[in-house]
């Protein structure tokens, strides 16, 4: 069964937001002379948190405070694994993935070309697959494999296609080792966000509200990595130049509009089908960046996408979307 209306329109959000987050971080880290990964990903994910008071002002809107609070338990207590973990146990365990994902692929821009990073970060469909069968019991199918198979094969085409060097061979090792250990750590945030973050029936409402968790587990954390970083050398601590603060914002302004479309696709659509179907940004990413900043679009570039499409195209018919439960409708029982 083909994707929902709903799930094909998130998707195509999320990738345009992922696309152009991706050329922004670059232009900040490499225009804007501001390669400090972690401040940059500590603003952007910190911004979560601004969903929550923005949930409940909306949410105020049709119901009252104790029912807002009720909606909330409710949403919690049909989580699984109800008495092994808190939501705010799940919400550390899920920051700290989600955290490691992002700050490898914060490292890894600038120093190899963003569509190799795109195209690696994205192989997570295959640990995705895997970590799927081995944590969630999903069900082998053999077309299910075959999609990632193909998809994997279009990734290899653009990756490992002719490309202009951008830094130096040390800084290529760690760009694209950075990027492969960020794609792992995606998937493994996808799938056990899938195991201990969705509620028996997918709710819109709540997956904004774990966003919202997300980012102030984040605030409160993130500053114990500042000191670390600064005095092992592996970030010094500088404010950035107030021309860059703009697109710094408007990163973390794309982060939080990605994030929670993409936690909304794994809800109704599952994580190896949002994972396959997020691939369609490398094709995309390769065009901006060659529009914008010249990097040839290759003939090995076409084909790979090609295949990534065809990839979605079989999965997304493999795949049943679930059930869309409203922001309102646990209170109506």
């Amino acid at each position: 069964m083909a994707l929902s209306t709903l799930s094909k329109w998130l998707l195509a959000f999320a990738i345009a937001s992922f696309v152009l987050q991706s050329e922004l971080v670059q232009l900040v880290q490499s225009s804007k002379d501001y390669y400090k990964p972690w401040f940059i990903l500590y603003v952007a994910h910190g911004a979560y948190a601004l969903f929550l008071p923005f949930q409940y002002i909306y949410m105020r809107t049709k119901v009252s405070h104790s029912e807002y609070l009720k909606l909330i338990q409710r949403n919690i207590d049909t989580l699984p694994y109800t008495s092994k973990f808190g939501i705010w146990q799940r919400m550390t365990i899920l920051t700290i993935l989600f955290t490691s994902a992002s700050l490898f692929w914060y490292i890894s821009v600038s120093k190899i070309p963003i569509g190799d990073i795109t195209a690696i970060y994205n192989t997570s469909c295959f640990f995705t697959y895997v970590l799927s069968t081995l944590l969630l019991n999903e069900q082998f199918k053999w077309l299910k494999l075959s999609a990632v198979g193909i998809s994997i094969i279009g990734i290899a085409c653009i990756s490992l296609g002719p490309r202009i060097s951008v830094s130096g061979h040390s800084d290529q090792f760690i760009g694209y080792a950075s990027a492969i250990i960020s794609s792992f750590c995606v998937a493994f945030y996808e799938v056990i966000y899938t195991k201990i973050g969705i509620t028996f029936t997918p709710s819109l409402f709540f997956s904004i509200n774990i966003t919202g968790r997300i980012g102030v587990v984040t605030i409160l954390l993130g500053p114990i990595l500042f000191p670390i970083f600064h005095f092992t050398g592996f970030e010094t601590f500088q404010l950035p130049p107030i021309e860059a603060w703009p697109y710094i914002l408007l990163v973390a302004l794309l982060g939080m509009i990605f994030n929670a479309l993409f936690l909304l696709v794994i809800t109704f659509a599952g994580p190896v089908t949002a994972a396959i179907g997020i691939l369609v940004s490398i094709p995309l990413t390769s065009l901006v960046d060659w529009v914008l900043v010249g990097t040839p679009f290759g003939w090995n570039t076409g084909i790979g996408s090609a295949l990534i499409f065809i990839g979605f195209f079989v999965l997304q018919y493999d795949s049943e979307p679930q059930q869309l439960l409203t922001e309102t409708e646990p209170l109506l029982e």
